[in-house]
Parts: structure tokens; sequence; C-alpha cells
């Protein structure tokens, strides 16, 4: 099951719930969300996974020493075997790819300008509905976002490998290129 922070939000953009509100004002400014937020949306789900004994991937958190420690006494509390999965790439392929991208608003299927393409040019494989830039995806604000990375994330990956077998995957290739990689890798912290 994978528990992805930016899926969690669009989520609640989509409702239109109070929260949802305050999601969209601080993603429209490219801020990173406060602990409360994100506790708000995510301790529901990853309670629900634990209750139904599934394993759960945690994409794109935690971000702040608030949700690090919130994330941390979570997983002991619930004596969860973690292992962090770092994937990295050059900070200019990271723009590139970001703001290089479109998805479908309907079904999420993500799309790249310089990888994968849909079938018909702007329409969902999937659903066929149109697809679009998501606002904050142009590179004026990845940059931004991704100096936030390297000045609050960052340590906190640290931090993570510190306490945590840590599996670093350079995916500065499409994946077709490091997946053999970060399978290999798995395997090996599970022996």
């Amino acid at each position: 099951m994978q528990i992805g922070i930016g899926a969690l939000c669009r989520k609640e953009i989509d409702k239109g719930t109070p929260l949802g509100m305050k999601i969209k004002d601080i993603v429209e400014q490219a801020k990173i969300l406060d602990i409360e937020t994100v506790r708000q949306m995510i301790e529901p789900v990853l309670e629900e996974a634990v209750a139904h004994n599934r394993q759960f991937v945690v994409d794109g958190y935690p971000k702040t020493w608030n949700s690090f420690n919130f994330l941390t006494e979570f997983l002991a509390a619930k004596n969860i075997e973690v292992v962090c999965i770092n994937m990295f790439a050059d900070d200019d392929v990271c723009i590139e790819r970001i703001a290089s991208r479109f998805e479908c608003h309907q079904c999420a299927r993500t799309y790249n300008k310089n990888g994968i393409q849909p079938q018909v040019q702007g329409l969902c494989d999937t659903c066929n509905e149109p697809l679009s830039q998501r606002k904050g995806d142009d590179s004026e604000t990845v940059r931004f976002r991704m100096k936030q990375y390297h000045e609050n994330a960052e340590p906190i990956t640290n931090a993570l490998r510190e306490r945590y077998p840590c599996i670093d995957v350079d995916t500065s290739k499409w994946p077709v290129d490091y997946c053999e990689q970060f399978l290999d890798s798995l395997v090996r912290v599970h022996k």
C-alpha cells in the first residue's frame, strides 16, 4: 500500500473540506505543510494500514522534525519493521522531470513530455480524460521546493538512515534503468 502525501493532499483539496482548502492555500504558496495538517491526513491512513496488517510505503514524508518525531513514535508504538528507501536524483534532473510532467485529474495517472506519453496527445490512456500540469510544477517553483528540501528534509533523511536500514537509489535515469538495482538492494536488506 502506498501512502503518498501529495495524493492525500490532492484528495482533500478535491473534497473541498476546510482541511482541503487549508492545504490548497499552503500548496499554492509552495510551503511545507505543518505537522497538525499532515497528521490529520496521514494518521487515519496509517492506522487503517496497521489495523488490516498491510505493509505500506510512505512517500514524501517526513519533511519536518515534528513529522519525523510523529512517524518514528508511531512506528515504534506499533512495533513496525522499517526499511528507509532514499530515492534521489540530481536537482536539474528533478526540476526537468517535474516541470515536464502532466497528469490525469480523474485517475492520477502521470505522464512526462520527455518520458512516458499518452497514446493520444492530451488525453489519459486509462480514462480518456484531459491531462494537465499541476499548479506549482513550473521550473521556478520546483527550484524553490528543491531548496526547501535540501534545507529541511535532507537532514531528516540522514536521521532516518541512522535509525533504520536504508536503501539509496539513484533515480537520475528512468525507472527501467534503476529498478533492478533497487530490487537487489531490497533483497539484501531483508536477508
